[in-house]
């Protein structure tokens, strides 16, 4: 195999089970790709004792790759982004007819509701969730801003909104007209297959890098909520609405902030190790996708 030529070896094995570091937290291949197999017990090798070593056992752990992803820095996880996206639903779900605009933060309120009715009046047509990764030149379109909101308005005039907030305005919906000529806006596809991989890698790394199960456990945990078939709004209160099968998607999101600072995932001993350096971008890359896909397409 050539140089370079690693990222076609896939992630899997058939018949093969990762450990994370609890029973219940062992993932098997066959569950992921339709055939239901029970979970067996991962089978730990017993290096033999020496006669100045106690034998321990070796568990095989996942070889964490470099997806090429693109090179951002933000979260899909951080206030600003969800807000943003909340933004962004409730203007979609308006401008089809199916509910009255609303954000559920009684201080959003005005302001985004303020600014919808006016947008609406001078006839909006659309509007998308957008982060800077997906612009050739995102300065151009979105200064420094890691995400925002793209709208499209009948007479072809396009803008660029942000939902922010400052300590002289409270909350504020900020619209300035941008210059899209050669950006189409995509397509966003299922991001399930790479969500669950970048969630079982950052899993992975948690578990052999970090002194509790805590982070594996999160990560963990999401990874089974990706899977499970019984996440709905109503059963979910502190989220903004989707429908299936979007919710799920930002229920991931929000759940697996990876925060700031003192006792975050960056205030870990293996930071700048090159695992977790590879895990955390793809994770942070996948959780954009999903909440790209999650809101740009109910």
């Amino acid at each position: 195999m050539a140089a370079g030529d690693d990222f076609l070896t896939p992630w899997y094995a058939p018949g093969k089970t990762y450990d994370y570091g609890q029973e219940k937290y062992s993932r098997h291949f066959e569950e992921f790709f339709g055939e239901k197999k029970p979970v067996q017990k991962p089978v730990k090798k017993k290096m033999e004792p020496t006669p100045y070593a106690e034998a321990k056992p070796v568990i095989e752990t996942r070889v964490i790759t470099d997806q090429h992803t693109p090179d951002f820095m933000g979260s899909a996880s951080n206030v600003r982004s969800l807000a943003r996206a909340e933004l962004t639903a409730a203007a979609r779900r308006a401008l089809r007819g199916e509910a009255s605009f609303s954000m559920r933060n009684e201080a959003m309120q005005p302001p985004c509701s303020a600014w919808f009715v006016e947008a609406k009046k001078n006839g909006l047509r659309d509007v998308t969730l957008v982060f800077s990764f997906l612009f050739k030149d995102s300065k151009a379109v979105l200064g420094q801003e890691f995400a925002a909101v793209i709208c499209s308005y009948m007479n072809g005039k396009t803008t660029r909104v942000i939902l922010d907030y400052s300590n002289e305005k409270g909350f504020f919906v900020d619209e300035q007209p941008v210059t899209l000529d050669s950006w189409k806006k995509p397509a966003f596809p299922d991001p399930v297959v790479g969500l669950r991989k970048a969630l079982l890698d950052i899993a992975s790394v948690a578990r052999m890098g970090t002194p509790t199960d805590w982070w594996a456990n999160m990560f963990m945990n999401a990874a089974y909520r990706l899977d499970s078939k019984n996440c709905e709004y109503d059963k979910q209160p502190g989220l903004f609405y989707l429908p299936q099968p979007y919710f799920k998607y930002l229920m991931v999101v929000q759940e697996t902030h990876l925060g700031m600072g003192m006792g975050s995932w960056y205030d870990l001993p293996i930071v700048g190790e090159k695992q977790f350096r590879l895990a955390t971008h793809e994770f942070e890359y996948q959780k954009c996708r999903a909440l790209l896909y999650a809101v740009n397409n109910f």
